[in-house]
């Protein structure tokens, strides 16, 4: 809860600012890592502030963890990691990587075909990689939002990697990912969240000193309508991530995964909505930098997808929250289309 809360204050002032706040994807290595490791990667990102990275997605599949083709080749005392990811960020300032990947034996390499079909039933697993190993290359680009940090690829080219750096064991990969990205997710909704409460209050003010007429721009129906809905969304967007912190807290690794996406789902679109209209009631500052609202709203942007939201394979199709007409919600057993709304309030209540 208290993360939660400074990740939400962090992103009043700047999104760029989460990681002040967090061990960030670091985490992972200290929770899950043998001994040597977990105290290694406390030291440097913990103790010393050092930037961690996580390296999931995947240039041909985005975030389909059962279709990641980066493999991890055992060879007895040691790994040979090969592949490639991206896009994800920190590239240029982590000290490591959490690298997702598959572990594979030679013959099982040498048997099968270079398409990587085969690699979907192989189970995922974890690993921690110090970016100064050799044979790990970089490659950045320029993202849309959240410019911060560096975005990019990274690059595996036979990498020696010793078996003491697997995090968990081989094949407990998707445990460590949604344990890690459901709070993760949620710190990130409220980074967003944050960024757009300062919008509404921003400007709230500033249509309140501007007149129409003879009444405040803040007094006429529309835009007090549209700002007070925005307002609204965000602060039941925010209880629900509050609401589901807690319960990460009192139950521990009982994590609700599929709502805590859909919170995030929820999140950053109702950021964007209210800064896009925060940006409109601006007027033609709205558009240009003098204001940090074309910031936020390329920043909130830019936080749907890297942190674990959707991909463009998946961002129009049906989920958990907008069943196919006809079928029932896995999530409400009357199947009711309405099913959001009842997980949205039922959460908050608990």
């Amino acid at each position: 809860m208290a993360q939660g809360l400074a990740m939400f204050l962090a992103g009043r002032r700047d999104c760029d600012a989460r990681e002040i706040f967090s061990s960030g994807h670091g985490a992972m290595a200290v929770r899950y890592g043998r001994p040597v490791v977990a105290r290694a990667v406390h030291d440097r990102v913990v103790a010393a502030g050092e930037l961690a990275g996580v390296a999931s997605s995947e240039p041909h599949s985005g975030s389909d963890l059962r279709g990641l083709r980066t493999v991890a080749v055992d060879h007895g005392d040691h790994l040979l990691l090969s592949g490639t990811k991206g896009l994800v960020s920190r590239v240029d300032e982590a000290t490591g990587f959490v690298v997702f990947c598959k572990v594979v034996k030679p013959e099982q390499t040498a048997a099968q075909d270079a398409d990587g079909a085969w690699l979907r039933e192989v189970p995922l697993s974890a690993l921690w990689l110090p970016m100064a190993s050799a044979g790990v290359l970089t490659e950045t680009t320029v993202p849309l939002g959240l410019r911060g940090w560096s975005l990019g690829h990274l690059h595996f080219d036979n990498v020696r990697v010793g078996k003491e750096l697997l995090l968990g064991m081989p094949g407990e990969g998707r445990r460590i990912f949604d344990t890690h990205f459901s709070g993760w997710r949620l710190m990130m909704a409220l980074v967003c969240l944050g960024a757009a409460t300062a919008a509404i209050e921003e400007t709230l003010i500033r249509a309140r000193r501007r007149s129409v007429g003879r009444i405040s721009l803040a007094n006429v129906p529309s835009v007090a309508s549209r700002l007070g809905t925005a307002a609204a969304e965000v602060q039941a967007a925010t209880a629900w991530c509050f609401s589901l912190l807690e319960r990460i807290e009192q139950d521990g690794c009982e994590v609700d995964v599929a709502a805590c996406s859909a919170a995030k789902a929820l999140a950053t679109d109702a950021s964007y909505r209210a800064v896009d209209i925060g940006l409109q009631l601006h007027g033609s500052e709205g558009y240009t930098r003098r204001t940090p609202m074309e910031k936020r709203l390329r920043d909130i942007r830019g936080s749907v997808s890297p942190t674990g939201r959707t991909t463009p394979s998946t961002a129009f199709w049906p989920t958990p929250c907008s069943p196919m007409p006809g079928r029932p919600c896995r999530w409400w057993p009357s199947g009711r289309h309405d099913a959001f709304q009842e997980s949205l309030f039922l959460s908050i209540a608990r």
